[in-house]
């Protein structure tokens, strides 16, 4: 497994052909990496959650898991993420602007946590979904270990169901 390289200081879109969205299509991750920086911020996507045919099928109350999620999503989304201070290198008060960024989509609802596939019943269909997104923290953890092999500080951070999905993944994620 190759470590991830990237233009510095630019958004970048890193695919992982063995990870899944809840509709079983490969997702990935995008990089901002900042030149000689050992702190690494790892940020995971909200949007929800769902457990069962209608709340995945019918109301859709989780994010980009029928939709997927991958270059053009997150190339769509990269033009607002300086918006938030986390992602905003010019804001001199952002203690993260010196940071290697890492942002992590979520298209699995289940709250960035699952290792389940299940087919859910909605009306007469059952739909094949991918709750799979533990496994996906797995594979991009184990390249992002290989990327940032001196990072001296990771900070692991999430909004709503990428929130719960920091909880989660806290135990796994080394922050020294």
């Amino acid at each position: 497994m190759e470590p991830i390289t990237a233009p510095a200081d630019q958004w970048t879109w890193v695919p992982f052909p063995d990870s899944a969205c809840g509709n079983g299509e490969p997702t990935g991750i995008g990089v901002n990496l900042h030149p000689g920086s050992r702190r690494v911020v790892i940020f995971l996507q909200g949007g929800g959650a769902c457990w069962d045919g209608f709340t995945c099928y019918g109301v859709q109350s989780a994010v980009n898991l029928t939709s997927g999620y991958g270059p053009r999503q997150f190339a769509s989304e990269t033009r607002g993420l300086s918006g938030f201070t986390l992602f905003n290198r010019g804001n001199a008060r952002n203690p993260w602007r010196d940071a290697n960024l890492v942002y992590v989509p979520y298209c699995t609802g289940d709250v960035h946590a699952g290792d389940r596939i299940i087919e859910h019943r909605w009306g007469s269909r059952l739909e094949r979904t991918f709750h799979v997104g533990a496994r996906n923290m797995d594979a991009f953890l184990a390249r992002l270990s290989r990327t940032f092999t001196d990072a001296e500080r990771v900070t692991l951070s999430g909004l709503s169901a990428g929130g719960f999905g920091a909880a989660f993944s806290f135990s796994i994620v080394p922050t020294k």
